[in-house]
């Protein structure tokens, strides 16, 4: 059977835990027509992102600059993203 030492375990830990710190939580935004103006419409894809409140001010800039009005987070399904597949070839 083989045992780890204190600093083995330690060095396993502290690679884990910087592993973790570095993965940042991505989430997926969809407007919601039902939510937002009593619509029927299917939600809309609108982002990925790791912060829906930064998405929605740089999001409501543009949507100002063309002579919309501004969006409330509460009009939007927001929901974690829970895989992602990367591949580097």
């Amino acid at each position: 059977m083989f045992v780890k030492s204190d600093r083995e375990t330690n060095r396993l830990l502290y690679n884990k835990t910087k592993t973790m710190e570095q993965k940042q939580i991505k989430y997926a935004i969809y407007f919601n027509y039902q939510k937002a103006c009593w619509g029927t419409a299917p939600r809309q894809f609108e982002a990925i992102t790791n912060n829906p409140k930064k998405w929605l001010e740089e999001h409501n800039e543009s949507r100002i600059a063309e002579g919309n009005e501004a969006e409330e987070l509460w009009m939007f399904d927001i929901e974690e993203v829970g895989a992602e597949y990367i591949y580097k070839d």
